[in-house]
């Protein structure tokens, strides 16, 4: 009889652990479809499709708050292909020197024109003075002609010699340059007086280029280069390729013989580039990639290609219609919500 309700009391205790047992596992459960409501309510907030190979991602007003999404219009900037080639910093003293030879050619030549105006104006007053029948020295008057013919010679000794001073300049320096060189009141030329301005041969092996755009810079790196003026052909070829030409640099920097490099511009080779923040650059399976603005809470993820990057923006490869609005903060938040089904749930077996 006591064997039979001991086995009774064991039973109504195990009856009561049972049902403790089933009520925390009730607990468990409901809290756990609880977690999974929540999990569907923020998924509600997001749609994910792939609309002609490309993923879009939806996010309503309040999901845009949370992961605060930000967008705007990437600058729009117009770049010109570039090739690098090398020139030479002329010697300014040469050119000084062609200059000087010319200018007391001119001065030789205007000297012995007043010369001759003299004369002949003395000869002029002589002659009136006879026909009005004052007495003048005939053999003075033969004297002063004698001497009217000899400032005559060196008069035209003098325009022989600034003739040549200006063929000279240019055979030497070229057609265009040499005439700045002879030209007065040249602006590049007074510059270069005054050391401001620096001539520089550079080899050209596309013709069309001249004239474009070009930068000269004596450190190599392009971002310190300045800008040039085109002159002329170089009268003297030096360089094996191509035909030289003559640009003038402002780099107070630069000296006579320096080694220089120049970029030279293609305007043909032109192309436009979106520049973005840094921070609207994503990476994902070894690409980058950027958010675009279909319409407002519906982004599109696109594969850029970045030409240049500083320390705040980059610069991409794409076309400026293609992507009026791009998203530049929260990027890395769409990412995650557009591979959120790629996240393994931890009750998953």
């Amino acid at each position: 009889m006591n064997q039979f309700v001991k086995r009774r009391r064991r039973l109504r205790r195990c009856s009561v652990l049972t049902a403790v047992l089933l009520a925390s596992c009730a607990l468990i459960t409901q809290a756990a479809d609880d977690d999974d409501d929540d999990d569907d309510a923020g998924a509600r907030g997001t749609l994910v499709e792939v609309v002609d190979g490309r993923t879009r991602v939806q996010l309503d007003s309040d999901t845009l708050g949370r992961f605060g999404i930000a967008v705007s219009a990437p600058a729009i900037e117009h770049h010109v292909a570039e090739h690098l080639e090398f020139g030479e910093t002329l010697d300014s003293a040469a050119i000084l020197a062609a200059r000087n030879t010319f200018e007391a050619s001119r001065a030789a030549y205007a000297a012995a024109a007043a010369m001759v105006d003299g004369q002949r104006a003395l000869i002029e007053r002589l002659t009136a003075m006879r026909e009005q029948g004052l007495a003048i020295d005939t053999v003075a008057l033969a004297r002063e002609q004698r001497q009217l013919t000899d400032f005559v010679a060196a008069q035209r000794r003098a325009r022989f010699a600034l003739d040549s001073a200006r063929q000279t300049a240019i055979l030497q320096w070229g057609a265009e340059f040499g005439a700045r060189i002879v030209a007065q009141d040249d602006p590049i030329f007074d510059a270069l007086l005054t050391g401001e301005y620096y001539i520089i041969s550079v080899a050209v092996r596309r013709p069309a280029a001249v004239n474009s755009p070009v930068f000269v810079g004596r450190s190599g790196v392009r971002a310190d280069a300045v800008a040039a003026t085109w002159i002329g052909p170089d009268a003297r070829s030096r360089t094996p390729l191509g035909t030289s030409y003559l640009v003038a640099a402002t780099d107070p920097g630069l000296r006579s013989g320096m080694r220089v490099s120049i970029w030279v511009s293609n305007p043909d080779a032109a192309f436009d580039v979106l520049r973005v923040p840094r921070r609207a650059l994503i990476w994902h399976a070894g690409s980058r990639w950027i958010y675009a603005e279909l319409e407002p809470g519906v982004f599109e993820r696109r594969r850029v290609q970045v030409s240049a990057t500083d320390a705040d923006a980059v610069l991409i490869e794409a076309g400026a219609q293609a992507m009026p609005r791009v998203v530049v903060t929260g990027a890395t938040s769409l990412l995650g919500e557009e591979f959120r089904w790629s996240i393994p749930d931890e009750d998953d077996d």
